[in-house]
């Protein structure tokens, strides 16, 4: 919930990552992966919603970072946010919705949610 109310459209996409890892981290917790990506030709597109989790980069992945922290959200941006939370040899859990950025803000377009067994 905090990912989809906090989307804004020309706000640098990795920003909702450092929000919602932030989030997760006081509440003792850290993604151990992207936020989200967007959806196209190819399974994993631009918007790449993640920050590089080494302080210093190098090289390919230096370039790459350079790349994905300009983009920003855009009207009509299709992606996922898929917040992922993983104990230590206990278990893990991962939901992935499809968004839809209009004008008017956030379409949610599926509706993962967890299932008790």
């Amino acid at each position: 919930k905090l990912a989809v109310s906090s989307i804004k459209i020309n706000e640098p996409c990795w920003k909702l990552f450092k929000k919602v890892n932030d989030f997760l981290k006081k509440n003792g917790f850290i993604m151990r992966h992207g936020l989200g990506h967007g959806i196209g030709l190819n399974i994993h597109e631009y918007p790449f919603i993640t920050m590089p989790r080494k302080k210093r980069l190098i090289g390919k992945k230096k370039r790459r970072w350079e790349r994905i922290k300009k983009i920003k959200f855009q009207e009509n941006m299709i992606f996922t946010i898929e917040p992922g939370i993983y104990v230590k040899g206990l278990c893990g859990c991962r939901l992935e919705n499809d968004i839809l950025l209009t004008k008017e803000g956030p379409v949610v377009l599926t509706h993962s949610r967890l299932i008790e067994v």
